[in-house]
This record gives structure tokens, sequence and C-alpha cells, in this order.
């Protein structure tokens, strides 16, 4: 890696000294506790409808993934995630005003453009940062750390929110939440674009280049697939939390101390990342967590409100898997298309998401909650199982890929078409 100059280099410390103040900032999140019963009360929809509104958000996620990570990579890391942050605190107040379905619907698309304009730019900011500056084997750590602190931020957002609605209505903490998020906006244009490498491809061949890589490699294919359950399981829970805590008979005041609960359990997973990972290794971390994530739906169907631990467990499990699949997939792909092809990882999660996500609205309505969470936990632990398998039979299951970079699949002319 060729050598900074001083001015690079104390660009790069102050993005480590910006990032974490930034990684809380981007998502100051009130409503977490009561936005499924906010959408239920004040708009009338059915615990299925919110589940086909997911799946809206994450189809427009999906047509918006691949061309924004193309934008980081072609056009910079900076631009992505300050363009994100904008659209966050537009779609939060959006939301939290809407009068109507398609206005509602509106905001969640804005959602959705959001993210797709942080995946993979924000990792790969970071990574970029710490590989300038020779520091690249902190990334599973600070990357863990910060999104630990993120995390817990929201727990006490979370609460907060909860709290509010016994004196205001439901709407309030998520406008609040708009307010509040324009900060972020100004700290992610106080960031530094990471000095770049080698040509930048064309906007085009940037995508292709990324999906071949994938394709063609194996690993990288079926670590994607084994990260993409476990994010199907978190999103369950994550859609039926409050329909669940409700079933249990707590008073909605209280569904801030629950959701908060959970949101702990994800900062503790996402702090504790790279310690588990020294500890149990890449390959056993995978796989316990991944298998844990799935298993963990069985208890939201029980309706037993003392297993509401192990219901929030893929909180855990998924905040564990995160920086270790971000450092995987990283560490195997060139600087010019790495924010593309983290993209890719959350497009995949995103085109197994709507099917899921409708099968599980489908089930719920027809069978119950409880049944469709069962469904869910077994249908997602076997894919769990297949993905894992195929990872493992990879041979490519370490942190350090098996063959240097250069030499793994290599993208080929720009007259080839890329595979669908």
């Amino acid at each position: 890696m060729a050598a900074i100059s001083d001015a690079e280099r104390s660009a790069m410390e102050r993005n480590l000294r910006i990032l974490p103040w930034w990684w809380v900032a981007r998502w100051i999140w009130l409503g977490e506790a009561i936005w499924v019963i906010y959408l239920l009360r004040e708009h009338g929809l059915t615990v299925g409808e919110v589940i086909v509104f997911e799946s809206v958000l994450s189809a427009t996620a999906l047509a918006a993934e691949l061309p924004t990570g193309i934008v980081a990579d072609r056009y910079g890391r900076r631009i992505s995630v300050f363009l994100s942050c904008l659209a966050t605190s537009v779609a939060f107040l959006g939301f939290g005003l809407a009068q109507t379905i398609p206005l509602l619907l509106g905001s969640y698309a804005l959602f959705a453009i959001a993210e797709a304009f942080m995946s993979g730019a924000d990792n790969a900011l970071l990574f970029d940062t710490l590989q300038r500056l020779g520091r690249g084997d902190e990334f599973t750590r600070r990357l863990g750390r910060m999104g630990g602190a993120q995390t817990a931020a929201i727990a006490v957002l979370t609460v907060i929110g909860g709290l509010m609605i016994r004196w205001t209505p439901l709407n309030w903490p998520i406008v609040l939440s708009g307010l509040l998020s324009i900060p972020g906006v100004f700290l992610a244009l106080m960031l530094k674009e990471p000095p770049h490498e080698g040509d930048r491809l064309s906007f085009t061949e940037t995508g292709r280049s990324a999906a071949r890589r994938v394709i063609r490699t194996p690993s990288m294919r079926s670590m994607i697939m084994l990260a993409t359950f476990s994010v199907i399981s978190i999103v369950v829970m994550s859609i039926l939390i409050q329909p669940v805590v409700v079933d249990y008979g707590v008073p909605l005041w209280m569904l801030g101390l629950f959701s908060g609960t959970q949101m702990a359990f994800s900062a503790a997973g996402a702090w504790s990342a790279s310690s588990v990972g020294r500890r149990l290794g890449l390959r056993r971390t995978m796989q316990t967590m991944a298998m844990l994530s799935a298993l963990a739906l069985f208890g939201g169907a029980s309706g037993v409100i003392w297993l509401f631990p192990l219901f929030i467990l893929p909180s855990v499990t998924f905040n564990v898997i995160h920086p270790h699949f971000a450092d995987y997939i990283s560490r195997r792909s060139p600087e010019r298309e790495r924010a593309t092809t983290l993209s890719l990882g959350t497009l995949t999660e995103r085109v197994v998401m709507i099917p899921a996500t409708l099968l599980l609205a489908v089930a719920v309505d027809a069978w119950g909650m409880h049944t469709a969470l069962a469904l869910a936990a077994g249908v997602l632990f076997t894919l769990v199982v297949v993905a894992y398998l195929e990872w493992a039979r990879s041979g490519d299951t370490e942190i350090e890929p098996n063959t240097p970079q250069e030499e793994q699949p290599a993208a080929e002319p720009p007259s080839r078409i890329m595979p669908s």
C-alpha cells in the first residue's frame, strides 16, 4: 500500500475521532418501541399489512442497493453517507407527520433509499480509513464497539420514547427523531474521503465486476447467504416484538422497557463481537450465532413472558455476526468495488426478505402469530445449516483469504454482460 502524506494521515485520524460520534448521531430513533402500534392504532393497519409495508421497504431498498453501492465506490463513501443521513431525517419527519397511506409509503421508500446509501459505504469508509493508517486489524473491534454504542444510545432513546407516549400522541417521538437526526447530517460532512489507490471503474463496470467476483467465489456467496438468514431472523423478531409483548398483557407505556431491553441485548452483542471472534474463531462464531438466531424465534412462539430473553436473542447474534461478516467480505474485495460488494450482501438480504416477509404476513393472518413464528424458526434453522455447510466446504473459513486478493477471480473485460 502506498504511503500517505502527513495531511492525509491527519485527516484519517480525524475521521477516527468523528466516526464514533457520527455512528450514534446518524440514527436518533425514539420510536423503536411504538412504531408498529403507531401504524396499527393511528392508521388502522393490521399486523399483516404492517409486514407488507416492510416488504415495500425491502423492494425499494432492493432497487436502490446496487446503484447506491456503486455511487459510494465511484464518487466517494462520504457523499453516500451524507445523502443517507439527510434522507433519514426527512423520512422520520414524513413518517411521523403523514396523514395518508401514500405518504406513509413514501416515507418507507425514503427510509429504504437512506438505508441503501448507508449500507456498504459506512463499513467501507471505516475499513479504508484504518487501512490507510496501517491499522486494518482494528476493524472488527472498532466496528463492533461503534455499533454497540449506537445501539446502547437507541436503547435509552427507546425507553424515553416509550415513556413519552404517556403524555404525548404516538407520533411525537417519531417527529422528534427527525429533528434530532439533523446533527448527523453535519457530522457526515465533516468526514474526509480516504485517499484512493488505483483507477476507478466506470459506474456500470463497478457493478459488473463486484457481481462477478461474488458469483464466482463460493466462500463469498455462502458467507453472504449465512449472514442473510441471520438478518431475516432479526427482522422477523423486530416486526413482531411489539405484538408479542402486547400479547403478554403489557401496557403500551411499558413497551419501551421491553424494546429497550432488546436494544441492550443488541449493544452487548456488538460490543462483544471482537472478543467472541477471538475466543471461538470465525468458523465456530458463524455457526453458533447463526443457528441460535433462528432457534430463538421459538421463544416468541411460546407466548410465555419468561421466554422473552430467548426471543430477543437474535439481537445479540446478529450484532456478533455483522462485524465479522463485513471484515470477511472487505478483505476479499478490491478497494474500487468494496462498497458495492458489501452492498451486494445487503441486496441478497433484500431479495430473500421480500418473499420471506410476505409469507410471514400470510402465515400470521392465516394461523396466528405464534404458529407463524414457530414455522419461521424451523425454516430459518434449516436454511442456516445448509448455508453453513456450503461455506465450510468452500475451504475459506478464516478471516484472512486463502489467496491474495489480486489472485482471486478477476473482473472480465467490460464487453461481457453481467450475470443476472
